[in-house]
This record gives structure tokens, sequence and C-alpha cells, in this order.
């Protein structure tokens, strides 16, 4: 997995994912990656995730573009 040292103003907390070695991070199958923000409102901190999604890369990788559409 690649772009998490890059988020900026959210957090990703790991659930599908391993180490081999340290400093690399790979995928492990299911959810692998839960990305979250804080913000003045539900919508902002929503734009403040979907804003970093593109700095994390791995093969394969899809998000939905929903969440926290309707509050």
């Amino acid at each position: 997995i690649e772009g998490l040292e890059s988020l900026d103003g959210a957090t990703a907390f790991h659930a599908g994912t391993k180490t081999e070695r340290p400093g690399t991070i790979l995928t492990d199958g299911g959810r692998v990656l839960t990305v979250v923000s804080m913000a003045d409102s539900v919508e902002g901190a929503r734009q403040k995730v979907y804003a970093n999604l593109p700095n994390i890369q791995f093969t394969n990788s899809f998000y939905r573009g929903d969440i926290a559409a309707v509050a």
C-alpha cells in the first residue's frame, strides 16, 4: 500500500493489512482500510476523507462514493 504517509487531515485505520518486513504494508483481503477525518460538519469531514483517497494506492483498490452522503 502506497500513500498512507501522505494523508493530510485524515487517519487510516487498518483492517485487512499485514507486514512482511518493516516499513512495508500489504493488503490481506477484505475491507483493507477505513479512512476518517474530523471537521466542523459531517460534509467537511467527508470532503477531507475523499480528498485524501486518491493518495492511497494498491492493486485492485476501490472505494464507495456514497459514504456520509446522507447524514
